[in-house]
C-alpha cells in the first residue's frame, strides 16, 4: 500500500469493520463494568473478572486485526486477497457477534454470527478446494507459508463461530440449537486436533451441560466421562480440572434419575438438580455421586485450601446431596462448617453468607430443628434485604420460608414426620 493512498477496498473495509467491533466493545465495557460495579462494589472479584474478560476481546481485536492486515498486504494473487479478505470478514463479524451478545444485543448478535457463518464456511472451502501444492509441516515454501496460515486460522474461526452461535442459543434458550453447534465444534476441533487435545476438555462440558437441557443424560454423561479422562492424562489425578468433572457427573447422574427442573444457571455446568427425590437412586447410584463429590472436595482443599470459595462449593454440593439422602444430622454439621468459612472468607454480611444461612436453615429444617432452622433464615433474609433489596427474589424466597414456618406453628419438639412439610426442595 502506497503512502498517499488510502487503502485498497478491502483494507477500507477491515477498517470500517474494527471500528465498528471497538465501538461496540467500548459500549459493552461501559455498560458491564459500571452493572458489576453498582452490584458488587469496586473491590470485588466479579468485576476483576469482568475486566480480564473484556481486555481478552480487545486484545485479540486488535492482534488479529493487525496481522490480518499484513497478510492482505502481503499477498498478490487475487485468490489469495479474495481469501484473506473473506476471512476477515468473517472473523470480524464473529467478533462482533461475541460482542453483541455479551450485551444482550441479541437480535443484532444472530445477524452477525450468521453471516460469520456463511463468510467463515465459503472461506473453508477456497482454502480446502486450493490446488496449490501442499504446505510443509514446518510451513517452509515460498506462497505456501501464508496459505498454511490461512488455513490454521480458517481452522479456529470456524470452531469460534460454532461456539460462538452455541452460546447465543443458550441465550435464547434454544438448547437444542445449543447442542447441535456445540456438536460440530466437537467434531470439528477432534478433526484438526485429535481426540485426546486438552482443548476438548472444555468443549465437552459445554457439550454436556448443552445435552442436559435437553435431557440427553447419557449423552451428557458420555461427554464428561471423555473430558474427565482427558484432564486425567493430561493434567493428573489431583488437578481442578477434575474436581470440576467429578462434580458436573454428579450432577447428570441426579439429572438422569429423574426428568424434572434443575437449578443450572448461566453456564454453570456443576450446578445442583433440586427436585429430585434421592429414593429413586439405586444404592450403587447413590454410592458414585457420593464418591464423585467427596473427591472433588477433596482435591480442592488440597490444592486451594478448605476456605477457597471453590472448596467451598464442594463442600455445599455434599450437604445437598445428603439432604436429597435423608442424611439430615450429616447435613447439619457439613453446612456448620461450611457457614464459619464462608463468613471467613467472603465476611459476615455477604451475599454468599446470606445463601449458606440459607442452606443451613433448610438441613436443620429437614433435620426437625426448627428454631434453629428460623434463627438461620432470618439470618439469611437480613444479610439479602441489606445487600440485594427487600424485593430482590432472594430475599422473598426467605421471607416465604419463614411465613411457611410460622402459619404452621412448628416447633421442636413436634413429630417432624406429621406436622412439617417435606423439605426436599433446596431452597
Amino acid at each position: 500500500m502506497q503512502d498517499n493512498d488510502r487503502g485498497t477496498p478491502e483494507q477500507l473495509r477491515a477498517d470500517a469493520l474494527i471500528q465498528a467491533a471497538q465501538a461496540t466493545l467500548k459500549k459493552d465495557v461501559k455498560g458491564k463494568r459500571n452493572i458489576a460495579r453498582i452490584i458488587f462494589g469496586d473491590a470485588h472479584v466479579e468485576l476483576a473478572r469482568c475486566h480480564i474478560e473484556l481486555a481478552s476481546v480487545y486484545l485479540e481485536l486488535k492482534v488479529k486485526g493487525r496481522d490480518i492486515l499484513l497478510l492482505v498486504e502481503k499477498h498478490v494473487t487475487s485468490h489469495d486477497a479474495q481469501l484473506l479478505t473473506l476471512y476477515y470478514h468473517s472473523w470480524a463479524c464473529c467478533t462482533i457477534g461475541r460482542a453483541q451478545t455479551m450485551h444482550d444485543q441479541l437480535k443484532e448478535a444472530a445477524a452477525s454470527l450468521r453471516d460469520a457463518e456463511l463468510m467463515g464456511s465459503e472461506c473453508s472451502k477456497m482454502v480446502h478446494s486450493d490446488s496449490g501444492p501442499s504446505p510443509q509441516a514446518d510451513g517452509s515454501g515460498d506462497s505456501t507459508h501464508l496459505h498454511f496460515v490461512t488455513m490454521v486460522n480458517v481452522a479456529r474461526l470456524e470452531e469460534d463461530i460454532f461456539l460462538a452461535l452455541a452460546r447465543l442459543s443458550f441465550k435464547l434458550n434454544n438448547y437444542e440449537s445449543a447442542r447441535s453447534y456445540f456438536t460440530k465444534a466437537v467434531d470439528h476441533h477432534i478433526s484438526h486436533n485429535g481426540n485426546s487435545s486438552e482443548g476438548l476438555i472444555v468443549l465437552l462440558q459445554e457439550l454436556a451441560r448443552a445435552e442436559g437441557y435437553c435431557r440427553n443424560y447419557s449423552a451428557a454423561a458420555k461427554a464428561l466421562s471423555t473430558a474427565l479422562d482427558i484432564s486425567r492424562s493430561t493434567h493428573g489425578e489431583e488437578s481442578e480440572g477434575v474436581a470440576h468433572i467429578c462434580r458436573a457427573l454428579a450432577s447428570i447422574r441426579l439429572m438422569a434419575t429423574k426428568d424434572a427442573l434443575t437449578s443450572l444457571e448461566d453456564g454453570d455446568v456443576t450446578s445442583f438438580i433440586t427436585h429430585v427425590t434421592i429414593s429413586e437412586l439405586s444404592t450403587e447410584d447413590a454410592a458414585e455421586v457420593e464418591r464423585l463429590l467427596r473427591r472433588a472436595e477433596g482435591i480442592m482443599c488440597t490444592l486451594l485450601g478448605e476456605e477457597h470459595c471453590e472448596a467451598i462449593e464442594c463442600k455445599e454440593d455434599l450437604v445437598r446431596f445428603f439432604l436429597l439422602a435423608s442424611r439430615y444430622e450429616e447435613a447439619v454439621s457439613m453446612q456448620r462448617g461450611a457457614v464459619k468459612l464462608k463468613k471467613k472468607t467472603f465476611g459476615t454480611r455477604s451475599r454468599e453468607a446470606a445463601y449458606s444461612y440459607k442452606l443451613l436453615g433448610t438441613a436443620c429444617m429437614s433435620a426437625g430443628m426448627v428454631q434453629e432452622s428460623r434463627r438461620c433464615l432470618e439470618k439469611a433474609m437480613n444479610i439479602y434485604s441489606s445487600v440485594l433489596g427487600e424485593n430482590h427474589k432472594e430475599t422473598v424466597c426467605v421471607m416465604r420460608s419463614l411465613d411457611l414456618i410460622a402459619s404452621f406453628g412448628f416447633s421442636d419438639h413436634q413429630d417432624p414426620l406429621h406436622r412439617r412439610p417435606l423439605f426436599r426442595t433446596v431452597v
